[in-house]
């Protein structure tokens, strides 16, 4: 569900377990979304709110449609303004509109249009990029930023989408690869997760990108064929974002409540 309502910036989240816990549950929101075929296509840091925990009716299943809900009963996220949000299957090329956090793949196709389709993949993507902002920036007051860490947040600040997507697709390759250069960072406490989100990304990706090259040899001679891929793109798109959730919850128990000292 898609709403307007009174929360907090993300930069108020008390430490790294109350904002994962908040993007989490927006990105739980999102997933319910892509039940009901609609993408939002632009999470940004503006665009989730923190909320005082309320709690979920129990009937708000039957009452919003939504199925996942992962035994949470208290709300600590949300996600707001769906304006630029699109039917799955009525437009699958909106492009996001917040820079930062924009997928990389989005960032390419800005620089080298090709008609590359937007997809869930890239939403779900961006709430990394919220992460790693929200983040960067707290250690940022705090003077708490290693010098990876300010290479980083300037890389954030590059207005050139193709500069920005290969930093992007930089940072996302030290994360996999738990880079030693993350043992010093103010990102540190989220490493194991940052990984893990980054191969779920990379392995999806793969996947999208076979499933794109068929519908494209598909859709001009075989519209039944196409719609099929469609539909396994939909499919693989959920599943991601549900594994993006589990890994999620999974790394709440090992954060802190505070944010480290400097």
């Amino acid at each position: 569900m898609v709403i307007v309502y009174t929360g907090l910036p993300l930069r108020n989240a008390r430490g790294p377990r109350d904002l994962l816990e908040a993007l989490v549950h927006a990105m739980i929101g999102y997933i319910n979304l892509l039940d009901q075929d609609y993408q939002h296509h632009d999470i940004s840091n503006g665009n989730i709110l923190l909320v005082e925990p309320f709690e979920v009716a129990s009937s708000s299943d039957e009452i919003l449609g939504t199925r996942h809900f992962f035994g949470i009963r208290k709300c600590r996220g949300i996600l707001v303004d769906g304006a630029d949000g699109k039917e799955q299957q009525a437009n699958r090329r909106s492009l996001q509109n917040t820079l930062p956090f924009m997928s990389q793949d989005m960032l390419d196709e800005m620089d080298w249009p090709s008609n590359t389709t937007h997809t869930a993949l890239d939403d779900l993507e961006s709430f990394i990029w919220v992460l790693v902002w929200e983040c960067l920036h707290k250690g940022k007051s705090r003077n708490s930023l290693s010098n990876w860490d300010l290479k980083s947040l300037d890389g954030f600040k590059d207005c050139c989408p193709q500069h920005l997507a290969s930093f992007k697709g930089a940072f996302l390759s030290t994360c996999r690869n738990v880079d030693p250069e993350l043992e010093d960072s103010f990102l540190s406490p989220l490493a194991v997760l940052l990984a893990q989100w980054a191969g779920i990304r990379s392995e999806a990706r793969r996947q999208m990108i076979a499933l794109e090259k068929i519908r494209r040899r598909l859709s001009t001679d075989d519209s039944d064929g196409a719609a099929q891929v469609l539909d396994k793109m939909d499919v693989l798109c959920r599943n991601t974002g549900l594994k993006y959730v589990h890994a999620g919850l999974g790394h709440l128990a090992n954060l802190g409540e505070a944010w480290a000292l400097s």
